[in-house]
């Protein structure tokens, strides 16, 4: 036919240990060798990480502890798959902080400032029926309502109050 398909058995020599059972899902024997190697302390904890993501402390102290134990830079990156820079980054940090923890993450602004955000629960105690369009349209705010539905939830407070209901007793139930 036109097409070719790949029937012929899997060179599996070059892979320690017994080949996967899965074979005729993928066709690249780096799959099955990363699989079948021997992971050691740092791969482990880095095998899933994908990039962009800050490194687990339990990794980065791996790290520092392989290079002061002797071994270069290098080795140590590929020994826990993390690049060359991400090891001398670290060393560079434990230089000028002294040590391995993250550095506090900014993350977006808030758009309430705190004072709006007692003006608006003071509102909302002196008449919690009010409308939150409303509010945001009395109060001259530049927010949606849904901020402000969204930072009166974090302090539990609702348009609604819960229903008063008494207690069952046994007498009450029979």
């Amino acid at each position: 036919r036109g097409s070719k398909r790949d029937d012929a058995p899997r060179d599996f020599s070059r892979i320690r240990g017994k080949p996967p059972t899965y074979t005729f899902f993928f066709k690249h024997t780096q799959f099955f060798q990363m699989e079948a190697k021997k992971r050691a302390f740092g791969d482990v904890l880095s095998a899933n990480r994908q990039g962009k993501q800050q490194t687990k402390l339990e990794l980065r102290t791996a790290i520092i502890a392989a290079v002061q134990g002797g071994e270069t830079q290098r080795v140590v990156a590929e020994r826990f798959g993390v690049s060359r820079a991400t090891v001398t980054r670290l060393l560079r940090q434990l230089d000028k902080t002294a040590t391995l923890e993250p550095k506090a993450r900014q993350g977006r602004p808030k758009l309430l400032s705190p004072r709006d955000s007692r003006r608006i629960r003071r509102e909302v105690r002196w008449d919690h029926k009010v409308i939150r369009k409303d509010l945001v349209y009395d109060l001259d705010l530049d927010i949606s309502a849904s901020t402000v539905r969204r930072d009166l939830l974090g302090v539990n407070m609702r348009k609604w109050r819960a229903k008063k209901r008494i207690f069952l007793s046994d007498e009450l139930i029979m």
